[in-house]
This record gives C-alpha cells, sequence and structure tokens, in this order.
C-alpha cells in the first residue's frame, strides 16, 4: 500500500467561476480517494494571454492521498469532465474548470506533460497566494523556499491579483464521521505546514538535505535521485571519519599519521559547502516558536557521540 502523500492543487476558472470553483471543491472533496484537508479564497486576475478575455478566479486545496501523481492527473481529469470541461486545440480559451497538480510531497518531475511542481509558482501571483493561503510552510523545490515567502515577494498592484472578501471557498458536506453524517471536513491548515506546529526535527532534516542536493548543481531530476547522492554523501562523511581517527591512532605508533589525516580531512572537505547548504535550509525550516528542544534519541546519540570521543582522547593521550 502506498504512504499517505499530501498534495497541493490549483484551481482556475474564467467561466462563471463564480460557481464554478465551489463545484469543483465539491467534487474533490467527495472523491473516497481524496481527504481535502485545506481550502483557500479566491484570487481574481486578468487573463494574461488573452486581455480581452473574462477575469481568471484562482483557488487552492491542500489534500492528502495515497494516489500517485499520475493517479491524481486522471482523478483531476475526470472531475473536469463531470463538469462539462472540453480541451480544444487552443490551450488559451476560456475555461469552466481547470484542476492542476501544483506540488506533490516528495516528487519532483513529469505528470504527463505538465512539471511537478508547477514551474509558474515562483512568476505567477495568482498560482503563489493561493497556495501559501493553505500550505504557507510548505517548501518548494528547487526554489527552496517556502510558499509564504514567494507570495511575499509579489507586488500585488503590479500583479493586477485581489483575494475576493470573503471566508474560504468552502467544502460540500460529506460524511467523515459516521455517527454525524454530512459533516464537512474542517478547512483548517494541517500539522507540518502552519505557524505554530510541532516540529518534526527529522522531517525537517530530510526536506533540508533534499533542498541542499539541488542546490548542490548536480542536476539531479527526482527526489529520489536526489536522496541517493545524498546517500553517498554519508558514505563519504563516514569513510573520511574513518580515515580521520586512523590517522589520529597512528599518531601514537611509528607510521604516516599526519599523511592519513591530511587523507581524512581532504574526504571530509568534499561535503563542506554541502554542509553550510544544509544548515541554511535547517535554519530557514524552523518556525519563530520552535523551542531547541531536541527529541530524546537525539539527546541520547549526542551524548555517546560525545562519550566515545572523550574515550579516544583518553585512550590516545595513554598511549602516548
Amino acid at each position: 500500500m502506498r504512504p499517505v502523500r499530501r498534495a497541493l492543487v490549483a484551481l482556475g476558472s474564467n467561466i462563471d467561476p463564480e460557481a464554478n470553483l465551489p463545484r469543483a471543491v465539491a467534487l474533490l472533496a467527495e472523491c473516497p480517494a481524496l481527504e481535502v484537508i485545506a481550502v483557500s479564497g479566491a484570487y481574481e486576475s486578468p487573463s494574461l494571454d488573452r486581455p480581452g478575455d473574462p477575469r481568471f478566479r484562482n483557488a487552492a486545496l491542500l489534500l492528502q492521498t495515497r494516489l500517485s501523481p499520475g493517479a491524481l492527473r486522471v482523478e483531476f481529469r475526470r472531475v473536469e469532465a463531470a463538469m462539462g470541461r472540453v480541451r480544444g486545440a487552443d490551450r488559451y480559451a476560456p475555461r469552466l474548470i481547470d484542476i492542476d497538480l501544483a506540488a506533490y510531497e516528495g516528487f519532483a518531475g513529469t505528470v504527463g506533460d505538465n512539471p511537478v511542481p508547477h514551474p509558474d509558482i515562483p512568476r505567477r501571483a495568482f498560482l503563489a497566494l493561493p497556495l501559501a493561503e493553505v500550505a504557507p510552510g510548505w517548501h518548494l523545490l528547487p526554489a527552496g523556499r517556502t510558499l509564504r515567502e514567494i507570495a511575499a515577494g509579489f507586488d500585488l498592484e503590479a500583479e493586477q491579483v485581489r483575494r475576493l472578501p470573503g471566508p474560504a471557498l468552502g467544502l460540500a458536506p460529506r460524511a467523515a464521521d459516521p455517527e454525524h453524517p454530512g459533516t464537512p471536513p474542517q478547512t483548517v491548515a494541517p500539522p507540518g505546514l502552519g505557524d505554530a506546529e510541532k516540529v518534526d526535527l527529522g522531517e525537517i532534516f530530510q526536506a533540508a538535505a533534499v533542498e541542499a542536493e539541488f542546490a548542490s548543481g548536480r542536476r539531479e531530476a527526482t527526489v529520489a535521485q536526489a536522496k541517493r547522492s545524498i546517500l553517498v554523501r554519508i558514505v563519504t562523511v563516514a569513510a573520511g571519519t574513518l580515515v580521520l581517527m586512523a590517522g589520529i591512532a597512528m599518531l601514537a605508533l611509528p607510521g604516516p599519521g599526519w599523511i592519513t589525516i591530511a587523507a581524512g580531512l581532504a574526504i571530509l572537505s568534499v561535503d563542506v559547502p554541502f554542509a553550510r547548504r544544509l544548515l541554511q535550509a535547517v535554519r530557514r525550516r524552523l518556525p519563530a516558536s520552535f523551542d531547541g528542544k531536541l527529541p530524546l534519541r537525539v539527546t541520547v546519540g549526542m551524548i555517546l557521540v560525545g562519550v566515545l570521543f572523550t574515550a579516544a582522547g583518553i585512550w590516545l593521550a595513554l598511549i602516548r
């Protein structure tokens, strides 16, 4: 069974958007394989490609699913067809509804003909603002910034984008609780994406490592490739550390101790720029409310490492 993943969905319409955006949200909320957990308000902007066309309204959803990115695309096309959307040759024609996968947790690649994450998010306010409303802390790869940071960088007057008055678009009634049929899901940001979230250091460190690897210039195409490169770095660091420790041990004995130490430091130095990017990425991800308390397993691990290095130092001093 596939793990549950979070996904960001971008909605758009310039044909009766007042009715079609809420209807799209309702139909998506009714899909058994999708759990809609946050819905944005509506944002209005002019048509970029055909200035004489009706103005667009855009919105965004945050959902959880076990579906793959490709299966999600199929589901979105099914909903579009149910609403009467017909895709013609003119890709810029006014449209009843657009439902696009903007980002998918742990994935960077192509779904159909569309890159994911959506490459226009850092460039288009009408995409970034509703997405930032439902998932402000989502780190967009390979940009390396949160949606909140991206959205804050737009000049809304120049972009001619405005949030329409009123709350989020809302969700259609759905029997989420068997004792209270018809109760809709809550339209609130999920844990791990808001300002007051519980800090998961493991998740933060993993996402930061992937971001740092994407910024290394190796041109990994997917998160999976980035993780494989990170594993190679871990093995390299472990090897460098072993060589360095062997060199330190050899200082007390006849042999090329300093040369071995130099070799170990040379191996470790290869990943110094990556380590710097990693620390910067971790700092950006820690919320202002983080109190600095480490999980017990991390604390115990640090103590054990300290004890080992102290013991090694004492052993070295006694031999010399």
